[in-house]
């Protein structure tokens, strides 16, 4: 192998390992919010069996509104980039997921009281669907998704820019206003 055939195999493995640290980087920035989230929902379930439903109400408003943070987000940055990458079949139990989730929430808008029992009801059920989510994104999707050949480093800039964004913003949920 001459040095102009070594520089040129060089640069690729140089590319190659660029593209997979970018790669790696949205796909941890996205389970990242999925385990904030999921830590979150177990601590509501504590919360509520030991009795402190004040508290465990907070802190499931607060989880409500990271959950649609991460969803907007999924919305605005992700889905625009994907979808030519993902099966048509995916895109469809995607979409179902968060239409389903982005319904819960905005049920979960009127949760003004801590020992309303529909509201801890519906609270449960996003839990279960959210968890859902965490699985097709984390289990098939991302596994679609680290074959797409992608700007990885141009969506990492846009999911951060996106969350910057998003932080001076809020969401209004039950009786309090949640920044994101």
């Amino acid at each position: 192998m001459n040095s102009s055939q070594l520089a040129k195999t060089t640069r690729t493995h140089a590319m190659s390992r660029a593209y997979a640290h970018d790669r790696t980087a949205v796909f941890r920035l996205l389970q990242g919010d999925h385990r904030y989230a999921l830590t979150a929902l177990q601590e509501c379930k504590t919360l509520r069996a030991s009795g402190d439903t004040d508290l465990m109400h907070a802190l499931a408003l607060q989880t409500c509104a990271d959950i649609e943070r991460h969803l907007h987000i999924d919305k605005q940055v992700i889905h625009t980039h994907l979808c030519d990458s993902l099966s048509k079949d995916m895109l469809d139990r995607r979409e179902e997921t968060e239409c389903h989730l982005r319904h819960l929430l905005s049920e979960l808008r009127q949760w003004t009281h801590a020992n309303d029992m529909e509201g801890r009801t519906r609270f449960q059920v996003l839990g279960h669907v959210f968890c859902q989510h965490v699985k097709l994104e984390e289990g098939l999707i991302f596994h679609q998704l680290s074959r797409a050949r992608l700007d990885w480093l141009h969506l990492h800039g846009e999911l951060l820019q996106c969350r910057k964004e998003l932080s001076n913003e809020t969401i209004v949920v039950g009786s309090a206003a949640h920044y994101l």
